[in-house]
């Protein structure tokens, strides 16, 4: 008996999140399709029924991603008074947390030189969710006019994926404290 059309989408839901949380732990070249679906709790096999290649999944799963870490941080700016919005959605971010657990963080931070070298569609993709986050970041801003806005969230944006990028890097855990704090703050600063 064939499945549902639901049962289809929820499967592939399935798929793109559990593969979300592999690519940002692991990298794109570190899972192969067959780890993805056995994560996903699904045999190999099926992978074609939902996806065309590896590269469609990717797109898919780091659009998904970073659609998650831009909910999560628009939930913690609205969970502050409006005077510390952006200072909430940059504690959020910048964290040891967040340093530790890359399979739950921001996409850009764990995937972004390997995503350069993705397809065009796969860069699209994750171009429009970046996009939806720099708008995000942007509405916390308090700047004054939408380009200064938008000129602010892209250089927030910026320092604090480096800053976690940065923090991974090290095998110092004061190092890591020193740059956490170091880029907490200037994320502030912009």
């Amino acid at each position: 008996m064939p499945y549902t059309a639901e049962h289809k989408a929820q499967t592939r839901q399935r798929i793109i999140e559990s593969a979300a949380h592999q690519l940002c732990q692991k990298g794109i070249g570190g899972v192969s399709v067959a780890e993805l679906m056995k994560e996903a709790g699904l045999t190999h096999g099926g992978f074609y029924a939902h996806f065309g290649s590896k590269a469609a999944l990717v797109a898919e799963a780091a659009a998904y991603a970073l659609g998650a870490t831009t909910q999560m941080l628009d939930e913690a700016a609205e969970g502050a008074p409006p005077s510390r919005r952006l200072k909430a959605l940059v504690d959020t971010y910048v964290s040891r947390h967040h340093v530790a657990h890359p399979g739950e963080g921001c996409a850009i931070a764990a995937l972004g030189p390997e995503l350069s070298r993705e397809t065009p569609k796969t860069r699209k993709a994750f171009g429009r969710v970046l996009g939806r986050m720099i708008s995000m970041v942007a509405s916390h801003t308090g700047a004054r006019s939408e380009k200064a806005a938008r000129e602010q969230a892209i250089a927030t944006i910026a320092t604090m994926v480096g800053t976690i990028v940065m923090a991974r890097a090290v095998d110092d855990k004061d190092f890591a404290n020193e740059i956490l704090k170091t880029g907490r703050e200037a994320a502030l600063r912009h």
